[in-house]
């Protein structure tokens, strides 16, 4: 007998899961020891922003989203830390075969590929901020001199 599944049901069993990280009301279990092994929430290894009602943590090292939490609640709504990742870039490199037949990750830049990201801290008189810079990006192709910047803003109010 095949079971029939609803949309949630389905997401939250398959592979596809992690692509409803921002679902309202999931939450995370407690930690697991493998996951305090491999780090997978170590906040040593994050920049945050918050103000009193959202927290926003960063990797330092790949810049990816590690964490947004209700404060108020106490709730985490990145269910998934493997799958909350900054950017996909896709980018026509010459010499690599794109179009309608290619692999559409053949020219694609993945915040989760990079390394050694710079994190800039930022204040004004309306909120705060964290801008994360990559020099150059790193694909299967290669090292390409293409620098990226992308900032999360976080108002006090």
């Amino acid at each position: 007998m095949i079971r029939k599944l609803n949309r949630r049901q389905f997401i939250r069993s398959s592979a596809l899961g992690g692509a409803s990280l921002l679902t309202a009301g999931a939450a995370l279990p407690a930690a697991q020891e493998s996951d305090r092994a491999h780090g997978v929430r170590d906040l040593k290894q994050s920049a945050t922003i918050e103000n009193e009602r959202i927290s926003i943590s960063v990797n330092s090292h790949s810049g990816d989203i590690i964490g947004l939490r209700n404060k108020r609640s106490g709730r985490e709504y990145i269910a998934a830390t493997e799958w909350a990742k900054a950017f996909r870039l896709n980018v026509p490199i010459p010499g690599r075969i794109t179009g309608f037949n290619a692999d559409y990750s053949a020219n694609s830049f993945d915040s989760w590929l990079q390394s050694d990201c710079t994190i800039t801290r930022g204040r004004d008189a309306k909120g705060q901020s964290l801008t994360i810079g990559y020099p150059e990006l790193k694909s299967e192709a290669g090292t390409f001199p293409i620098a990226v910047n992308y900032t999360i803003r976080l108002e006090d109010d």
